[in-house]
């Protein structure tokens, strides 16, 4: 059950903005899907199209991820801490779902990457791809929950897996395409860390802070 609630906290902000990008993008992306993408110069909007779509979902992804890590805790508590529901239960809870959220980007990415395959018909490869993700999960959760982190370890499984497939997945796509062109959105991407990076510590220096009523002990 605590399983379940972090799973979600997490989905929350995939549901709203991941999925919904994807949906949204993937008929332009099967439009432009036509010839023989390792061809110069052919289905250059595919891949404009692609390289707006995987800025727009780390664009969302990143600090969606940074940002579910830190507000786990108060958020878990504020909406489950009740009744049966122990202050250990909610522990539980925003652990896992910390370890989930940590994966929120690589989650996003898999949206706007599994629709570019679908655009170019190959339905295959993100089919296989499910497969290996469940085998990772597998080798990864199962010594896992026999250690302290007890139901927590299957959320790590989660993301080690996810985040292995978006990259490969990625790089498969840009090697078959002949280069979706990462090099130009680089830029873009190092400036969403950095600012992720940078409201993650505001974040945290705040949660921290003497004036903040969770470190006070209040």
């Amino acid at each position: 059950a605590r399983l379940d609630l972090a799973q979600f906290m997490y989905q929350f902000p995939l549901g709203v903005f991941a999925i919904a990008l994807a949906t949204a993008i993937f008929p332009k992306l099967a439009g432009e899907a036509t010839g023989d993408l390792n061809k110069v110069g052919a289905n250059d909007e595919f891949r404009r199209v692609l390289r707006r779509g995987i800025e727009a979902s780390l664009f969302i992804g990143l600090p969606a991820s940074a940002g579910m890590m830190l507000v786990a805790l108060p958020a878990a508590r504020l909406l489950f801490q009740h009744g049966k529901f122990t202050a250990t239960d909610a522990e539980w809870v925003a652990l896992s779902t910390a370890l989930y959220a940590s994966a929120i980007w690589a989650f996003s990415l898999l949206q706007i990457i599994n629709r570019a395959y679908y655009a170019l018909h190959d339905a295959a490869t993100p089919l296989k791809w499910v497969a290996i993700n469940l085998l990772l999960n597998l080798v990864i959760e199962i010594p896992l929950i026999f250690t302290p982190l007890r139901e927590s370890g299957m959320a790590v499984g989660t993301l080690v897996s996810f985040a292995i497939q978006s990259i490969a997945m990625l790089w498969i796509l840009n090697h078959r395409t002949g280069g979706i062109g990462l090099c130009r959105i680089a830029p873009n991407v190092t400036k969403m860390l950095i600012a992720t990076a940078l409201m993650a510590g505001a974040c945290f220096a705040a949660i921290h802070s003497p004036i903040y009523p969770a470190s006070s002990g209040k």
